[in-house]
């Protein structure tokens, strides 16, 4: 009888919880698992919980500018 097949981890690039952490080390970065990596974080998820990563959430497409953190978003004093 065949094993079924392992999931396949997800794509880190499409993850709300991705970010560049601008580390040359430690590229990748991940807010859910708060970790930085060389690799995909997804990749470290599964060798060290042996599964794939199940933080992971699409990222929100389009939205208002500076949602997110950055800029104002406002028109200030």
């Amino acid at each position: 009888m065949k094993e079924p097949e392992p999931e396949a981890d997800p794509d880190c690039r499409a993850c709300q919880h991705l970010f560049v952490t601008y580390e040359a080390a430690w590229p990748n970065g991940c807010r859910a698992f708060a970790l930085k990596s060389r690799a995909w974080p997804a990749v470290l998820v599964r060798q060290s919980l042996g599964h794939p990563c199940r933080a992971f959430e699409h990222r929100q497409q389009g939205g208002q500018a500076g949602s997110q953190g950055r800029g104002s978003g406002g028109t200030g004093p």
